[in-house]
């Protein structure tokens, strides 16, 4: 007999979805920051509008400024809230991430700047879009913001 995973539906099928557009998010700007790229087309297949502009502005920022990142960050996302509740289009995200091993550095594989990494608290939008669900507004807070 063959396995296979259980099929999620309703609540659970939302909020794999929901976390799924948020990790995978995170994984196409890594790649691209680690890259040194700007504005990655697989960006778009998971982040939209406020939170779209803010990564790509971010990589954009990086590569005028010559540094890249090197390592991953790692995630801890929880899906807070999803409205309304008998058919989500809207879900909130609240993460705690911990980019200690996720740094700026310079061509020359030195440090770019003095600032470690460390814990920061990470909140996000996740709106439902006829493409599929899509980050729409991220916020990254200092380090330290989160235990």
């Amino acid at each position: 007999p063959s396995l296979s995973a259980p099929s999620l539906s309703g609540p659970e099928l939302v909020k794999q979805q929901v976390l799924d557009a948020y990790r995978g998010m995170w994984t196409a700007y890594v790649e691209a920051s680690n890259n040194g790229a700007t504005a990655p087309a697989s960006l778009t297949a998971y982040a939209a509008d406020s939170a779209l502009s803010t990564l790509n502005k971010g990589l954009t920022n990086n590569q005028a400024r010559g540094v890249s990142t090197k390592g991953n960050p790692q995630m801890s996302p929880t899906m807070m809230s999803a409205a309304p509740p008998e058919a989500p289009t809207s879900a909130k995200i609240l993460d705690c991430l911990d980019d200690t091993n996720w740094l700026l550095y310079k061509p020359d594989g030195q440090l770019a700047d003095n600032v470690p990494g460390g814990r920061r608290k990470v909140t996000a939008q996740v709106d439902l879009r006829p493409q599929g669900w899509r980050v729409t507004l991220i916020g990254v807070q200092g380090v330290g913001t989160c235990a």
